[in-house]
């Protein structure tokens, strides 16, 4: 069970200062012990690489500079107070909730995790009064794929060392918010709580590090007793949450990463043909590409371009994707056959059309392929995987596995 709470504020900021001393307040009134963790205004992202001992990523520095320059240092400075309250919480041996100053709880917290996983409390709501915790209300813990926002989550020690020790192994890779939340980068047991006991309020309380002071809201997912206990006329967040209706591929999860799993550590140069939501490709580019100089490339149709990046903006190594609008696959294959340059280590192919172009187009990606490399091929029937394995030169074959329920065959080479 959770007695501690840690509030993090920044002192230099009036505003930043009063909303902390009402979460404290509201922490006393539902039995938490507040502790005021006063944040970082002037790190950069190198500087935080520093401070920590986490190794820089080239590519990261590059999108610091590209993208609304100046903003990730900006969240880099708030990132170092998360990880000074993880320090905390492991050195006080007992599970604890982060709390940034505009939560306000608003409720008992009833439950208790295990290591590896991570409880996010509650979802924004634009006033205080907006939402109201239910009297006498019996606490569910809702297992989620992905969250909005770090503003109220719970872990124990053991998951805030499992933290510390993921970003000196791999780098700092991403921010905070969305490493822990909307990405799950952690690769974390996920929760939330229905009804919430907290909730984060946006509407009247301004960002100490945006450069407008307006907080984002939307929330990725509302609970049952949230929407029921919200006041009538009240504006709710929007949600953003992976758009993919067919996932397949996660019936086959295990087969794959027990595949992938020798592959994570080295450079990785990944090609996915036919994309229809980018949702395979979200999921084998969070296996893949962990080395600095691995990437993938994505190819899609012009009518579901939308969605597959969309999706693709959860992958934990988004800035390692690029994506390419094709009108024909088939052909963009063919020009990289012609270029000895042009090869991949795993090629994950979303059959399309007749017997006859998906057959043409599996030949065509086996020789796009690098040696040892790994041919998926999702959506076929076994006669067009048991031609390819007459068409393919004899012996060279790593291994052909079948996996009937998706149609989907793993050729390696």
């Amino acid at each position: 069970m959770f007695k501690h709470a840690y509030i993090l504020y920044i002192d230099s900021i009036p505003h930043s200062v009063e909303y902390a001393n009402e979460c404290a307040d509201s922490c006393r009134q539902h039995g938490l012990i507040p502790h005021l963790i006063s944040g970082h205004t002037n790190l950069s992202y190198t500087d935080v690489c520093e401070k920590y001992g986490f190794r820089q990523h080239p590519w990261r520095l590059d999108k610091s500079l590209e993208d609304f320059p100046g903003s990730f240092d900006r969240i880099a400075s708030v990132d170092a107070g998360h990880i000074d309250i993880w320090k905390k919480i492991i050195e006080s041996g007992e599970p604890g909730i982060v709390l940034e100053h505009k939560a306000i709880v608003k409720g008992p917290i009833d439950v208790g995790i295990d290591d590896g996983d991570i409880v996010h409390f509650g979802p924004r709501i634009l006033n205080l009064h907006d939402y109201d915790y239910p009297l006498d209300a019996d606490q569910a813990l809702i297992p989620v794929d992905q969250w909005e926002g770090v503003h109220a989550y719970g872990i124990t020690p053991g998951t805030a060392q499992q933290l510390l020790d993921y970003l000196t192994k791999y780098g700092y890779i991403d921010s905070t918010d969305p490493m822990l939340a909307f990405r799950n980068t952690f690769d974390l047991k996920m929760y939330t709580v229905d009804p919430p006991p907290i909730v984060v309020v946006n509407g009247n309380r301004k960002s100490t590090y945006t450069p407008t002071q307006v907080s984002a809201f939307w929330n990725s997912y509302h609970s049952p007793q949230f929407l029921k206990n919200m006041k009538p006329g009240t504006q709710i967040a929007p949600v953003r949450q992976i758009v993919a209706e067919d996932r397949s591929y996660d019936k086959h999860a295990s087969t794959f990463e027990h595949i992938f799993e020798p592959l994570e550590s080295r450079k990785n140069e990944v090609l996915v043909v036919n994309s229809r939501t980018g949702y395979e490709a979200l999921k084998i580019g969070n296996r893949l590409l962990y080395n600095d100089d691995s990437s993938m490339v994505v190819l899609m149709a012009q009518d579901v371009a939308p969605q597959v990046r969309f999706n693709l903006y959860f992958c934990w190594h988004y800035t390692k994707v690029q994506t390419a609008i094709v009108d024909n696959s088939s052909v963009v294959l063919r020009g990289g056959v012609q270029d000895p340059d042009v090869r991949y280590d795993v090629i994950y192919y979303c059959a399309r059309g007749s017997f006859e172009n998906s057959l043409a187009d599996a030949i065509i990606c086996w020789n796009l392929l690098r040696d040892e490399g790994i041919l998926i091929i999702e959506g076929v029937d076994r006669e067009v995987v048991d031609n390819l394995r007459l068409l393919l030169p004899s012996g060279k074959t790593g291994g052909v596995s079948w996996l009937p329920t998706t149609g989907t065959s793993i050729i390696h080479k």
